[in-house]
Formats: structure tokens, C-alpha cells, sequence
């Protein structure tokens, strides 16, 4: 039955704190947190309203915050942290999110990392799944959805890429008009800030190449070089 404590609880010294689940070394805290593991779902941590609350053979992952990877069932090895952070992976395997909406509506993607507020936030919900992205800041990537292998560091970094795929963009805003085009390397404010689907492209500085669109096989060094 339930309980209500009027005062702290202190657990003796050695003593463990063990939540039940039908697989093995779960721990769950929270209402509905982890409330559907079955045998063969082991070793995840699920905290948090909701959290992980879909959850039944998946291994290994480690869920904090309200509705968190409220969807995943078979996934492996995710570690998400923040209020639905995760939230439509069903069985992805070894992503990391933080932040509120961090991979928010990905579905299946693999290996993908997103840190910040709606980081890589709008991936694909299609099937097949995005891999080896890797977005931090609010709103890096956010609109990504089947493009692989990007990394993208900043504030709105990338923010517009949708299937481009091997970009880096480093800096606020960099590389954030870019949409389907791939292979662009983007270092400093605004660098590549209109690029959209012109590659290769090197630009590094600030507001380097700041207003190219379509060409390509440019390489810009240094403040507003060919801006």
C-alpha cells in the first residue's frame, strides 16, 4: 500500500534503495517512470513523471525528467536528461540528448548527440533514423531531418540544414541558411550565414562568405573574407 513520510527517511549505512521491475537492476522514481519493463529490460535508471514510461527491453538507459524518452521501448543505451527530452525515440540505440526538446521528435535515429534546447529537435519521424549528428546549443540543428554526420556547435548553428549531411558549422548562426547541401565547413559568427545549397565550401572568420547562396569550391580566411 502506499505510504506518506512526515519527515525525512534514512536509510541505514549499506542499506540499498531497490525498485521493482520484471527486469533486472532497474531503478525507477516518479509517476508512471519505467512502469512497463519487462524480463529482459535491465540496468536503466528512469526518473521523472512519465519518464520512460513505454520502456520494456530496452538496456541501459539512463532517463531523467518529466515525459523523457516517454515513447522508447526497445532502445539501448540512450541517455536522456530533460523534460521530453527524447520523447519519440522508440528503438534508437546510444544517443544522448540534454535539454528540454532535445531530439524531440526523432524516432529511430542511432549515435546522435544534441545538447541545448531543442537541439536537434525536429529529426526524422519517418523511419530509418539520423546518424552521428552532433548538435550543441539552443536550437543547433533543429530542423535536421535525414541528414547524417554533421556537427554543428552554437546557437542556431545549422539551424536550417534538412538533409545536408558531413557539414561542421562552429559559431552562432554559422552555416544557418545551409538546407541540402553537404561537405561545408563553417567557423565563426555568421560564417556561410546565407550558404544554402553551394559545396564544397570553406569559411572561416567572422561573417566569412556571409552572403554566398549556390557556389561552391570557395575557401574564405579571415574577418568578412569574401563576405
Amino acid at each position: 500500500g502506499a505510504a506518506n513520510f512526515a519527515a525525512d527517511v534514512t536509510f541505514a549505512d549499506g542499506a540499498d534503495i531497490i525498485t521493482a521491475s520484471a527486469g533486472t537492476s532497474n531503478f525507477r522514481a516518479g509517476v508512471n517512470a519505467g512502469n512497463s519493463i519487462a524480463s529482459g529490460g535491465n540496468y536503466n535508471v528512469v526518473v521523472g513523471d512519465e519518464a520512460g514510461t513505454a520502456l520494456t527491453t530496452g538496456d541501459q538507459n539512463t532517463i531523467l525528467g518529466y515525459s523523457a524518452g516517454v515513447a522508447l521501448t526497445t532502445g539501448l543505451r540512450n541517455t536522456l536528461l530533460g523534460s521530453t527530452a527524447g520523447d519519440a525515440l522508440v528503438g534508437a540505440e546510444r544517443n544522448t540528448a540534454v535539454g528540454y526538446g532535445a531530439l524531440h521528435t526523432e524516432t529511430e535515429g542511432d549515435r546522435s548527440t544534441a545538447v541545448g534546447v531543442f537541439a536537434l529537435s525536429t529529426q526524422n519521424t519517418t523511419g530509418g533514423g539520423n546518424i552521428y549528428n552532433t548538435a550543441v546549443g539552443y536550437g543547433a540543428g533543429n530542423v535536421i531531418t535525414t541528414g547524417t554526420s554533421n556537427t554543428l556547435i552554437g546557437a542556431l548553428a545549422g539551424d536550417a540544414i534538412t538533409t545536408g549531411g558531413s557539414n561542421v558549422a562552429v559559431g552562432t548562426s554559422a552555416l544557418s541558411a545551409n538546407t541540402t547541401a553537404s561537405s561545408n565547413t563553417a567557423v565563426g559568427y555568421q560564417a556561410a550565414y546565407s550558404n544554402t545549397t553551394g559545396t564544397p565550401n570553406t569559411s572561416v572568420g567572422y561573417a566569412s562568405l556571409k552572403l554566398n547562396t549556390t557556389g561552391g569550391n570557395n575557401n574564405a580566411f579571415g574577418f568578412n573574407s569574401l563576405a
